[in-house]
């Protein structure tokens, strides 16, 4: 083999090694800020809430299990309608649906579908690391990174990211050096994002996100949960 055929095999070699090396990383670096995939997998139901009203809600709470894709939603209309809806966000289909306190026809609660796109809405910001690190590594790469606010941030690229309506997702999210999660890049948005915290054994997730194009699209979540068991009523009943 001629000299400079062993060079080229060389480099070739490195830059293979390399990449495989920044997928690792980049994947490491995010289990670093939100803890491991295992821990994810063992919480299966996670209760999430927010008072941030938006066009169609004044306030709302989810309450899901991820295994059986069941939910429960709790929560009031800009209009002033309380709504508790039971379904299932895997199949889609409403069980069962109170309109201030009374048991409704499922099939005529007009707002059920609004719902439905608020969970997918919600949890694909703030499920959004999980989501990213139970995907495989050759979905996320290393970029070069930027300086904020005199800090150098570590950027993690990812591609076809399934979020909790199986949809693919890309984008870019940006930690710092201690692993925290500072900015989304998802959906041709840009949020700063904040106010981390441990829903439970030790799953570290931000529940602050401040659209920095449209401040009407910030989000704050004031609870967010996670649990290995749970009454069952609550997907049964008010």
């Amino acid at each position: 083999m001629k000299l400079v055929q062993k060079i080229f095999l060389l480099l070739t070699i490195l830059s293979l090694a390399h990449n495989a090396n920044g997928q690792s990383k980049s994947k490491q670096e995010i289990l670093t800020s939100i803890g491991k995939v295992s821990k994810w997998h063992s919480v299966n139901y996670i209760l999430f809430s927010s008072n941030t009203q938006n066009s169609i809600f004044k306030e709302r709470a989810f309450l899901i299990d991820k295994s059986s894709g069941k939910a429960r939603f709790d929560g009031k209309t800009t209009n002033n309608i309380s709504l508790v809806l039971l379904f299932n966000y895997k199949s889609k289909a409403l069980e069962k649906g109170y309109i201030n306190g009374k048991l409704t026809d499922a099939k005529s609660i007009i707002q059920y579908q609004e719902v439905l796109n608020q969970l997918f809405d919600d949890t694909k910001l703030l499920f959004l690391p999980m989501f990213i690190v139970s995907t495989h590594s050759s979905h996320l790469t290393i970029g070069p990174g930027k300086i904020a606010n005199a800090e150098k941030l570590t950027e993690i690229n990812f591609k076809n990211v399934l979020n909790l309506n199986k949809q693919a997702m890309n984008g870019t999210i940006y930690l710092n050096s201690k692993g925290d999660i500072k900015e989304y890049y998802i959906d041709q948005s840009v949020y700063a994002v904040g106010d981390i915290k441990d829903i439970g054994d030790g799953i570290l997730l931000p529940t602050r996100f401040n659209n920095l194009s449209n401040p009407s699209l910030n989000i704050k979540f004031n609870i967010v949960a996670g649990f290995t068991d749970i009454e069952s009523d609550k997907f049964s009943t008010l």
